[in-house]
């Protein structure tokens, strides 16, 4: 009795482990602009911008693309950017909050469309279901800044895009991550996997006698 009541203890806390774990979720993109603000995350099936599904999204998940956006380009105009603490949640600054409080400093570097916060693992797939895959693109006449900054420990995996028009310039004094060639498409400390997706125009550039890079992935 004692045996049996010992399994049924083990298996309790078994499904009880499983009860809470999280199910990995898919989120669809269906639209081609930015929302108001950095920190969207409405994802509906009405309505859902790569920037809300990034948002919404847990570790784990993946984001894919309505098929009505075969071939089509996001074009971003938003970025994110903390250079110190008291930046946290600003209209530039969008850090993960639980990372803020356990890691206590800024680990962003330089204006990046999107942040990856550290042991964060997403995939992000235009190569499912999609012929011609989808490009993301820096707006004309947007701000500069790179598409990704994948953190310490984050993974990052990309199917079927094409990143166009990144621009990751530092400047004589600041943290932009041009100086030192960190990724004008994307900056990783983590592990970033592209498969069937290309790099277009990118530039990391340093400060006003900087060097310039094209295409520089950093990390």
């Amino acid at each position: 009795m004692l045996r049996i009541a010992r399994c049924v203890f083990a298996f309790a806390m078994l499904a009880g482990f499983a009860s809470t774990a999280h199910a990995e979720t898919t989120w669809t993109v269906n639209q081609t602009g930015e929302p108001a603000t950095i920190d969207a995350a409405s994802c509906t099936v009405a309505a859902c911008t790569l920037r809300d599904a990034i948002n919404s999204a847990s570790s784990g998940d993946t984001i894919n693309f309505a098929t009505s956006l075969d071939g089509a380009t996001i074009s971003l105009t938003l970025y994110t950017n903390c250079l110190s603490t008291s930046d946290a949640l600003s209209a530039t600054c969008l850090p993960q909050s639980s990372e803020w409080a356990t890691a206590g400093y800024v680990t962003q570097f330089g204006p990046s469309a999107f942040y990856i916060p550290r042991n964060f693992t997403l995939t992000i797939d235009a190569a499912t279901g999609m012929t011609h895959g989808l490009t993301i693109a820096r707006a004309s006449g947007a701000a500069n800044f790179r598409f990704f900054d994948v953190g310490v420990g984050a993974t990052l995996n990309l199917s079927g895009l094409s990143l166009r028009n990144g621009h990751a310039k530092g400047g004589d004094t600041d943290l932009g991550g041009g100086a030192l060639v960190a990724g004008g498409a994307i900056f990783s400390q983590g592990s970033l996997n592209l498969i069937r997706s290309t790099l277009d125009g990118n530039i990391a550039q340093g400060g006003d006698a900087g060097r310039t890079i094209v295409n520089g992935l950093g990390g």
